[in-house]
Formats: C-alpha cells, sequence, structure tokens
C-alpha cells in the first residue's frame, strides 16, 4: 500500500479531478502537449471519483495514459459500495489465483461507511467495470518519487511520525488539521493545516482540502483547487516546479460545508 516509483521523466501531478475529463484532457494537453509514455508520467492524488460529471471515463483515462494514482477518500467510498454490492467478490472469482486482497482497502477501519442513501457512490460501484474496480482497488495510499524526493498522498502524513509505514491509514485518506497535542482532523479550521508544520526530508504533493484551494508551503503543495465546484484543475509539473492550471468549465457540485 505504499508504492515507490523509480523513475526521471518529466511528471506532471494532477490534484483532485474527481470526474471532471475534459478539464482533466485540457490540462494534460497544456502542461505536456507532447506527453510520451516514454518519457513522461503521470500521477495523481486521489479522489479520481465523485462528484463530477464521468468518474469510471476518468478512470479508464488515467489507466490509457499508463498513470498512477494514490487512493483517494472517494475512490475508497465507490469500493466500500463495491465491497458491500458484492462486486469485489466477483472480482476475487474471476481471479482466484491472484494474491491480492481486493477488499483490503475497501474494509480499513475508520472511515465513513457509505448509506444505502449515497447514491452517488452506489451507482458508480454498480456501473463500474471489473476492470476498473480492480484498478482501484490496488491503488497504494503513498507514492515515492525518490528522483524528485516527493511524497504523494491523498490528504496528508502526520509531522511528527517519519516512517510512511507508521502512519495512520485515516491521516492518508481524511486529515486536514493538526492540533496543539499532535493528533488530526479532518475538519479544517480545528487546528492548523497539517503542512504548515510538516519539514520532513521529502517534499509532500497532496490534495483532499478544496476548501484551502491551493496550499504553498516550505515542503508541501496541496493541489485540490476544487474543480468539481466550478473553480480550477491545476497540476504540478516536474522537474520544472511549475503550477499549472484550467478553469472548469461549470460547477458540478456544491461543496458539503
Amino acid at each position: 500500500i505504499y508504492s515507490s516509483i523509480d523513475s526521471s521523466h518529466r511528471t506532471l501531478i494532477v490534484g483532485d479531478v474527481h470526474g471532471c475529463i475534459d478539464e482533466l484532457n485540457e490540462l494534460i494537453s497544456k502542461a505536456l502537449p507532447n506527453y510520451d509514455q516514454s518519457t513522461d508520467m503521470i500521477l495523481f492524488v486521489g479522489d479520481l471519483v465523485g462528484k463530477g460529471p464521468s468518474s469510471l471515463e476518468v478512470v479508464d483515462r488515467v489507466r490509457q495514459l499508463g498513470g498512477h494514482s494514490v487512493l483517494g477518500n472517494h475512490d475508497q467510498y465507490l469500493l466500500k459500495c463495491a465491497e458491500q454490492q458484492g462486486r469485489l467478490d466477483e472480482l476475487k472469482k474471476l481471479k482466484p489465483d491472484n494474491p491480492i486482497d481486493y477488499s483490503y482497502l475497501a474494509c480499513l477501519p475508520a472511515f465513513k461507511e457509505p448509506s444505502l442513501s449515497d447514491s452517488e457512490h452506489h451507482a458508480l460501484a454498480s456501473e463500474a467495470s471489473l476492470d476498473q474496480l480492480e484498478f482501484l482497488s490496488t491503488l497504494p495510499l503513498t507514492i515515492t518519487i525518490p528522483f524528485y524526493d516527493i511524497v504523494i498522498v491523498h490528504a496528508g502524513l502526520r509531522p511528527q511520525i517519519s516512517s510512511l509505514n507508521d502512519q495512520n491509514p485515516f491521516d492518508l485518506l481524511k486529515m486536514r488539521d493538526i492540533l496543539d497535542d499532535g493528533s488530526t482532523s479532518e475538519k479544517r479550521g480545528v487546528g492548523q493545516p497539517w503542512a504548515s508544520k510538516w519539514s520532513g526530508k521529502e517534499f509532500v504533493v497532496f490534495g483532499h482540502d478544496a476548501a484551502r484551494n491551493l496550499q504553498v508551503f516550505d515542503h508541501a503543495l496541496g493541489l485540490d483547487t476544487a474543480c468539481c465546484y466550478g473553480k480550477e484543475l491545476t497540476g504540478y509539473l516536474l522537474p520544472d516546479k511549475k503550477i499549472i492550471s484550467v478553469k472548469a468549465k461549470r460547477i458540478y457540485s456544491k461543496p458539503e460545508n
């Protein structure tokens, strides 16, 4: 669940897409107009799905690009719904000799249990192909790129914990703030943005916090710029260290809070 990619390719890290396929394609054309998998790499901070109009199309596009993504909380909600529907059991039966536990991410503790009234994620889980579910169920919680000394995570890392293996999966998928006592919260405004306290040796690129928009810190960069809420989709281009954005075509969803 902690992945490392040994690559020095030109790299675009994309913020929370949330099903906004048109904006994703425009961002790639703008940042990597001559995209070539042999020399370029595209990574995602998670939340490929949910809220926007074309979630499963985004999943297919990421796969087509040869892209890599960490798991986001909305991706995990979809997997949880798929588990409730028995779809992941279908996947296990299709590939009985595969050692992968397709239910592992769906069954991680401490995350919100999607209710039967969560129609969006249940519909996506029902509509998803087994190939799409397999892709989502094998996403890592972090991706490290040693060449760039970067870690990609959906939500955040607890600053006082140096080893990725010791991080709490809840923090990786849900945290926004860190409190004075070192505890974390998915709520914002109850403490400080966790990234403002991060001084680890790796530079961290994350998403998940649309209300704070683009977050630029000495040792971390937050790329969730609320595309699904009608603002922008943002990427970070390496080795240029350039922030590139495209405007949302329209408002697809309203903020939860």
